[in-house]
């Protein structure tokens, strides 16, 4: 009897044991498990993005070269949205403004940067009910989705008839309008440096990117800030007032070393004419 029930407890141990196995087994070749892994990883970005560059007509003292996006395959909310999960990665270097918006010296941490961001204001509202005043604590913070303005800053060379954009540094933001709704300017939040290596000799020039009013992003805007009324990149790129050029350039953003690669791109002649207050 003792024998009986050693051979009965014998075999539920192994039957116990083949269960568990085929159970970890179903769950390991489960497909979706492998999809969801995936789908949290970081993945390289690229578009071939089809613009048109048109000619700067306002002397303000900053050469501002509006962009006609007619890109079908360019998703730059996917773009962002990663860039600034890796700004929390503790994978690049991430940098803060400083009071004139300008990228500061040193690189900041994860949490530095987490505090930066933090904006928690008080407010006093009253109990439309009780009367009562009461502090109410509203939460400012920047937040991922609350990014509407992203700017590449490159150097930019012309080789023959080609043109090269070296990125090296890319900023996230919000837009910033005056109390009438026009728009003021942009406000970057944070830096990430790109592409390690030393910053290559060129034109500085920014490329920005914003949302529209369905708040959809698009690229803009090839911006130069020097304060003076010369237009550098718009000689750089043959673009005589009041006509335009177009452009195909494929872009590309790799995560596991910061890069952003802009293949050298050809310009051609546009039949878009550009009036007074387009630009």
């Amino acid at each position: 009897m003792k024998t009986s029930l050693l051979s009965l407890g014998n075999m539920l141990k192994t039957n116990a044991i083949i269960l568990v196995s085929l159970f970890v087994f179903a769950c390991s070749s489960d497909p979706k498990k492998g999809f969801v892994d995936e789908a949290h990883r970081p993945q390289d970005w690229q578009a071939e993005l089809k613009l048109t560059f048109l000619s700067d007509t306002v002397d303000n003292g900053v050469e501002e070269i509006h962009l006609m996006d007619i890109t079908q395959n360019g998703d730059y909310q996917a773009l962002i949205d990663q860039l600034f999960d890796l700004a929390f990665s503790g994978d690049a270097n991430v940098y803060l403004p400083n009071a004139l918006s300008e990228k500061t010296e040193n690189a900041v941490s994860p949490k530095e940067l987490y505090d930066a961001l933090e904006q928690l204001d008080s407010v006093q509202v009253e109990n439309l009910v009780t009367g009562e005043i009461m502090d109410t604590v509203i939460d400012n913070s920047f937040k991922k989705e609350r990014t509407t303005f992203l700017e590449i800053e490159c150097k930019a060379l012309k080789n023959g008839s080609q043109i090269q954009l070296i990125p090296y540094s890319v900023s996230l933001g919000e837009q910033v309008f005056n109390d009438d709704g026009v728009l003021r300017g942009f406000k970057p939040n944070f830096f990430i440096q790109v592409n390690q290596q030393s910053k290559a000799e060129g034109l500085d020039i920014s490329l920005t990117f914003q949302t529209d009013s369905l708040g959809l992003f698009k690229p803009t805007l090839f911006t130069y800030y020097r304060g003076n009324s010369s237009l550098p990149f718009q000689n750089m790129i043959d673009l005589k007032s009041g006509e335009s050029v177009e452009a195909q350039i494929n872009m590309g953003f790799g995560f596991s070393d910061q890069s952003i690669k802009v293949e050298p791109f050809h310009l051609k002649n546009s039949q878009v004419s550009v009036k007074p207050n387009e630009a």
